[in-house]
């Protein structure tokens, strides 16, 4: 999944894409302390975003939930 720092939120977090034969997902993961926090969207492949267009997304989506 080459996961890459996601820098700009108030948890330390990671963005990684992965490609499956159904769909197309796009996560990012924080560990806080003891926990985990992972979010995931996954897209059909003919609506999936590009790599930089899901980071942009997910780091939107990252910032709400409070990352």
């Amino acid at each position: 999944m080459n996961a890459e720092d996601l820098p700009g939120l108030r948890q330390p977090a990671k963005y990684a894409v992965n490609s499956l034969s159904e769909s197309t997902e796009f996560v990012v993961a924080s560990l806080e302390g003891s926990r985990v926090v992972r979010l995931v969207a996954a897209l059909p492949p003919a609506k999936a975003w590009d790599r930089a267009a899901g980071r942009e997304h997910m780091k939107k989506l990252a910032t709400a939930a409070g990352l």
